[in-house]
């Protein structure tokens, strides 16, 4: 269950103190949220969207790695990957959000090979349209996801997030 889960990850975790440690002897200038939003004037919301928008780019292959050994062990521990499910759908609505395309596309590959996983651990292979590893790339869902991507790297949204 979800709970019991954070509950052993938050036992395991080491804490701040503990991980800051090592820098306390280095001379680092942290900077506070309130000061990086000061550099974005009027608009300070931008601050944290740019925010977690750089760490994101730092951290998603750790993602994408994670959720990759579970799709390879994953009929071995289906609960495994029940669990880096809900990870793969936080993961593709942050690249989504923060318009991050080539990650976004990494993303719905998983996506796809869990949807074939599912549909084969099920029995409901009819709906398949083949039964080889990337046959969810012909699929329309597939298709029209990685379209919107392409289309958001070739920067054809508009100022309100919308496509065009």
């Amino acid at each position: 269950d979800v709970q019991s889960s954070i509950a052993n990850m938050i036992d395991n975790a080491k804490s701040v103190d503990a991980l800051l440690r090592g820098l306390s002897v280095h001379e680092y200038r942290f900077i506070s949220l309130e000061e990086y939003k000061a550099e974005f004037g009027d608009r300070p919301e931008d601050a944290t969207k740019d925010l977690i928008r750089k760490f994101m780019e730092k951290i998603w292959h750790q993602f994408h790695g994670l959720i990759n050994s579970a799709l390879e062990i994953a009929h071995l521990d289906p609960k495994g990957m029940e669990s880096c499910i809900h990870l793969l759908k936080y993961a593709l609505s942050l690249t989504i959000l923060l318009d991050m395309p080539i990650e976004q596309v990494a993303f719905l590959d998983q996506l796809g090979r869990f949807r074939l996983f599912n549909a084969w651990r099920q029995g409901n292979t009819s709906d398949l349209l083949s039964h080889d590893q990337d046959s969810f790339k012909m699929e329309e869902w597939y298709k029209t996801m990685e379209r919107h991507a392409r289309s958001c790297d070739s920067g054809s949204m508009n100022k309100s997030g919308k496509l065009e």
